[in-house]
């Protein structure tokens, strides 16, 4: 158990401390794939560069995982930078939603020391994982939040040229550490994504219903596709997984294995 710790923790440092985008916000290089995304953020000194997101929440322990395009960007969070250590950085990620760094309500904390207003995607998540348990859902313990590429950026900027790059790097390591059963991918533009990649066992995720039980990344999982919390579709599970698929779904959640 402790080699596994520290392999995941070794791997959330090498996403929030990318080499190619510290790279790239030292010395910009024009036309590689990550560029775009990494200029977003028009830093040129990699202590101002608001890390990559590996993921949020207890990645091991969580039996939901929430997949999207890319992390969104606020210039006011208290959210790590180049200039922090590692440990830090680390820590910040895994114990995000436990209380100080987002609170009950959905507030990420800014760096003046107040909360913000609520993130709706935080929110629309949190419901949506307790459709599927049936109860109320406990952020970073119940599910953990992630995405196909991890640097931020605003309305998911740079998401397309940088997708196979990063995909490639830390999207299969990801999903093998992950404990999810059912991994949930959030958005349209997040699920044509994912459909694109050419990566060993990604499997094809309908819009309807999701996949069946199946063997991804060293254990058996469900796929399922949800609409982005601000798009127009509806959002709720229920309409769009049948009633006795999303029955299945939550019993596997409930009891490891589908009865």
């Amino acid at each position: 158990m402790a080699r596994d710790v520290m392999d995941v923790d070794r791997l959330s440092t090498e996403i929030s401390y990318c080499e190619i985008a510290r790279g790239l916000v030292d010395k910009p290089v024009a036309g590689h794939p990550c560029s775009k995304i990494v200029a977003t953020q028009h830093v040129h000194n990699w202590n101002a560069f608001q890390v990559p997101e590996p993921w949020s929440g207890h990645l091991t322990e969580s039996p939901i995982l929430f997949l999207s395009s890319n992390p969104s960007i606020s210039v006011a969070e208290a959210y790590p930078t180049g200039s922090c250590a590692p440990s830090e950085v680390t820590s910040f990620f895994e114990v995000r939603f436990d209380g100080k760094w987002v609170n009950k309500k959905n507030q990420s904390l800014n760096a003046d020391g107040s909360y913000g207003p609520v993130v709706p995607y935080w929110s629309c998540i949190r419901n949506r994982a307790a459709e599927l348990l049936g109860r109320e859902a406990v952020p970073g313990v119940d599910y953990a939040i992630s995405e196909i590429v991890h640097c931020k950026s605003i309305r998911e900027d740079g998401v397309l040229s940088a997708l196979k790059t990063c995909a490639s790097r830390y999207l299969p390591r990801l999903l093998q550490f992950s404990s999810a059963l059912v991994v949930v991918i959030v958005g349209g533009k997040a699920l044509g994504y994912w459909n694109s990649l050419e990566l060993p066992s990604v499997p094809h995720v309908p819009e309807r219903d999701g996949t069946p039980l199946v063997m991804a990344f060293g254990r058996e999982r469900v796929f399922l596709y949800l609409p982005h919390p601000a798009g127009p579709k509806k959002k709720c599970f229920v309409d769009w997984v049948r009633k006795e698929k999303l029955n299945e779904v939550q019993e596997l959640i409930a009891s490891q294995r589908l009865k």
